[in-house]
């Protein structure tokens, strides 16, 4: 027993003499003794000094209607339940009073447990992911480094000849078909007056997950902010503070440097005109960045400026898209005591679109529907809409255009999804957005109708008020064709299993999946779907983290077809608050600027979204935002 008592002592004695060991001790005890001198841990000062005391408040929602018509968000409220979220932070805070030495090695270990924490939150998260499909959209991607793959859940072997599914082949204005998203009119619409409702919280395994540079990022700001504040807070001259916050950086950048972040953007050029970006790389410590070009664009020439900005200038075979890498580097060590292997730089891949998204329109009509303005309208608006997204290789998406001269009807747009089998499928816009495969051939893409006969319509900035707006309208029901939009049917009527890619992120308020296994629909969510027991919601990460909860649905009752689940909630994006992919729109200039939410679902459902520094259509979104949108009254429409 002495003896292997004495070859275990000697084996740690062997470790303890490693001069990587040596090093670390060194830097640990340098960083407590900094942090010992002014009273500063990784988790904040706590010097016994008196605690700023806050106060919460939460908002309440109240929906009326006055058609009869009744949503998921009223039903929430009635329910009375709570949906807020509590954090554990009492135990940390109950022995705050504690000073010294003990209390900055208690900080550190601290952090280290909060850091374990998410971590673990984090590994619980994954089992769900793993009932997902991976898609790539990082707005950093590489074409060369992106595999096509046109669904998730089945082979490519199952996919059938892809079309337009139409559920119900009877023609009903007031259920339209699944997949044709129309826009109808009404007789009557509920009164939408409420306040924005507090998100419902989203459970741990849908919320967004912080990467371990975002997780040390967050300890590192929090620990800036709360020693920030504990020096202002002392009783000392300003002289004294400013020593004291140049201190506490020395020792940040010293020992817990992190390296810059990026968020390369293309700036202008996306359609037309000269293509500038910027690499978008900021340092947390504000030190000094140099920009590496490591891998030129194949098919332009890139001028890289000092501050990071570039202009690209393509070359004659330039076909819309392209890609350059540059690395950015920040001056100083690179140490990181709470990451040891962080990088010396961080990598960029700027991916350059101009005229990278096409539209071929083929109308079907004699011209006295379609007259070439309005054609011209549709294709601006087409256009447009493209700033939002970006693709990894070029892509014409074609479409067939006529006309629909239903009263009650005013536009519709369809697109099918690529199988028919059992799974969750992208629409075949989607899937050729997505990966460049074209899933039906020489058959149109998708499909658009429209009501001349019977509406009218404001084409451009002028929209009367007892017009509809074209360009608002529009740009929904290609959205529609993009894949926003969900295969559930009316209570009692999910019977298929081929769902749309959006119906894989469809949670109750709890969190759990009204889609079973073997894509079945759960009989037991049918009240959902008319606003009981909460509603239903969209669970995406990314549009959690844009909202800061479930996104909810439109779930009236009775049950909308065509309205129904395939759109964001009227009653709970009300008023200047609402969103171009409500469900229903009135008379005047309607919404056309896409929110943070709506581009939010558009990455969950696979896409590489920005929003531009100059949005198409901002201008008369602002106006819209100054005068007010009005309420709604009859007749409105309900797409």
């Amino acid at each position: 027993m002495a003896a292997l008592v004495g070859k275990t002592a000697q084996r740690g004695r062997r470790a303890e003499g490693f001069a990587v060991r040596r090093w670390l001790q060194v830097g640990v005890a340098s960083a407590g003794m900094g942090a010992a001198l002014w009273g500063l841990s990784v988790v904040g000062p706590q010097v016994g000094l008196a605690g700023a005391e806050s106060t919460e408040s939460a908002s309440s929602s109240e929906s009326s209607s006055d058609a009869g018509v009744s949503s998921g968000t009223e039903k929430r409220s009635a329910a009375g339940g709570d949906g807020s979220a509590s954090g554990g932070t009492a135990a940390r805070d109950a022995d705050s009073e504690d000073t010294g030495a003990a209390e900055g090695a208690a900080a550190e270990e601290g952090a280290a447990e909060d850091a374990a924490a998410e971590d673990a939150a984090a590994d619980d998260a994954a089992a769900d992911d793993a009932a997902r499909e991976a898609v790539t959209d990082d707005a950093d991607a590489d074409p060369d480094e992106i595999e096509s793959a046109t669904r998730a859940d089945e082979s490519a072997d199952d996919a059938g000849d892809p079309e337009v599914d139409r559920k119900d082949a009877v023609s009903d204005s007031t259920r339209p078909l699944q997949t044709v998203q129309s826009t109808e009119l009404t007789g009557s619409t509920a009164s939408m007056t409420t306040t924005a409702a507090e998100p419902v919280p989203a459970p741990p395994w849908l919320a967004p997950r912080r990467t371990w540079d975002e997780t040390v990022a967050k300890i590192m700001s929090d620990w800036t902010a709360r020693n920030q504040a504990w020096i202002d807070s002392l009783d000392v001259d300003d002289d004294r503070k400013a020593e004291l916050e140049a201190s506490f950086l020395a020792l940040r950048r010293a020992f817990f440097n992190q390296a810059p972040t990026v968020a390369p953007i293309q700036i202008s050029g996306r359609l037309t005109g000269p293509i500038t970006g910027t690499v978008g790389a900021v340092d947390a410590e504000g030190d000094e960045i140099r920009y590496r070009l490591t891998r030129a664009p194949r098919t332009g020439s890139l001028v890289l400026n000092q501050d990071g900005t570039y202009t690209y200038t393509p070359d004659s075979d330039f076909n819309g898209v392209d890609t350059f890498r540059v690395v950015a580097i920040d001056a100083g060590l690179h140490i990181n005591l709470l990451d040891l292997f962080r990088p010396i730089g961080t990598r960029a891949n700027s991916l350059i679109n101009q005229r990278a998204i096409n539209f071929d329109f083929t109308f079907t009509d004699d011209g006295t529907g379609w007259t070439p303005e309005r054609q011209l309208a549709l294709q601006e608006v087409a256009d447009q809409m493209t700033q939002y997204f970006l693709v990894t290789a070029p892509v014409t998406l074609t479409y067939t255009v006529g006309l629909d001269d239903r009263d009650n009807v005013l536009a519709s747009a369809a697109s099918g999804l690529v199988s028919t089998a059992a799974g969750y499928w992208r629409t075949v816009v989607q899937n050729k957005l997505l990966t460049g495969v074209d899933s039906n051939g020489a058959k149109a893409d998708g499909e658009i109708d429209w009501n001349w006969a019977s509406t009218a319509w404001g084409l451009g900035e002028d929209v009367g008020s007892d017009e509809y707006d074209f360009v608002s309208t529009a740009i929904h029901e290609l959205l529609h064709s993009f894949g926003f939009l969900s295969y559930t049917d009316a209570p009692g009527e999910n019977t298929e299993r081929r769902w749309a890619y959006f119906d894989r992120f469809l949670v109750t308020e709890k969190g759990t999946r009204p889609i079973g296994a073997f894509y079945r629909w759960r009989s037991s969510d049918d009240p959902k779907l008319i606003g009981d027991d909460g509603g239903l919601f969209f669970g995406g990460a990314n549009a959690i983290a844009a909202y800061g909860g479930l996104i909810p649905l439109f779930t009236p009752d009775p049950w909308s077809g065509g309205s129904s689940m395939s759109h964001l909630d009227d009653f709970t994006f009300t008023d200047d608050d609402q969103k171009l992919m409500n469900s229903a729109t009135d008379t005047g200039l309607g919404v056309r600027v896409l929110s943070a939410i709506e581009l939010g679902i558009l990455k969950d459902l696979g896409y590489n979204v920005v929003m531009p520094q100059s949005p198409p259509y901002a201008a008369a979104f602002v106006g819209l935002l100054f005068i007010g949108l009005r309420p709604r009254k009859t007749p409105s429409a309900r797409r």
